[in-house]
């Protein structure tokens, strides 16, 4: 079996199902969602490989121990990068899907994009009781 035959099978038989799938608007919103997000990924990544210094105790190369110094005195910048981006990857995925979704139906997308937000939120947030809600002894 050559590769042509292969190619052939794959355009007769996968190819139809591909492009209805492609043209699907909420795998397309998914698709668009995850691409426009790649630039917020590589830097969440960069951030946690220079965080992360593969040194141990017995590590005498100059350069790794330069770069484990440089990863403990940035921690929290280094940190913060990864918190912001990487950390909120759900948030940012959601709000992206809700984004081209809109532009899909031609709606404004202010109203969507603030109620995927607050449901986010209240999904995942752990509420907390308020104290004027308690009784005082």
């Amino acid at each position: 079996m050559n590769f042509n035959s292969i190619s052939e099978k794959v355009e007769k038989h996968i190819l139809p199902f591909a492009n209805k799938l492609s043209s699907q608007r909420h795998l397309r919103a998914i698709r668009d969602a995850f691409m426009s997000l790649l630039p917020i990924t590589l830097v969440g990544g960069v951030a946690s490989v220079i965080g992360a210094a593969p040194v141990t105790e017995t590590t005498t190369n100059g350069f790794l121990l330069a770069w484990a110094n440089f990863a403990a005195q940035n921690s929290a910048v280094l940190s913060w990068i990864n918190a912001l981006t990487l950390g909120g990857m759900a948030l940012y995925i959601c709000m992206g899907i809700t984004y081209f979704l809109s532009k899909h139906f031609k709606m404004d997308v202010f109203i969507p994009m603030m109620i995927t937000m607050f449901g986010f939120m209240m999904l995942v947030c752990n509420p907390i009781e308020l104290g004027f809600g308690r009784k005082q002894h």
